[in-house]
């Protein structure tokens, strides 16, 4: 899955590819409904493009444990960021916390 910072979103499901327009909210909505199975799933790669070279993936925030959330949120909250108890942790404070540890 691909979102793009226009807020359309890629995925292919069952061999069709699909796009669809969202608001962040519901972008937000997205990534936490396929955490899990892309948790889960077999990273096949990216497709590229011509002509571009492509960086090295990094790591997936969805490859994180709950306890790992669970201590971003905790971290998060004590370093006075707002993080609510469940949902999707903003890219920006899980990168405040790689960067502190």
């Amino acid at each position: 899955m691909r979102v793009t910072s226009r807020g359309s979103c890629h995925f292919s499901y069952q061999g069709a590819d699909y796009q669809i327009d969202l608001r962040p909210k519901n972008a937000d909505k997205l990534d936490a409904a396929f955490a899990p199975f892309i948790q889960s799933a077999q990273k096949l790669g990216t497709p590229k493009k011509s002509g571009a070279t492509q960086a090295p993936a990094k790591t997936s925030v969805a490859s994180r444990s709950p306890e790992q959330f669970q201590a971003i949120r905790d971290w998060a909250n004590s370093n006075g960021y707002e993080v609510s108890g469940r949902g999707r942790i903003k890219k920006e404070i899980v990168e405040a916390f790689d960067a502190s540890h």
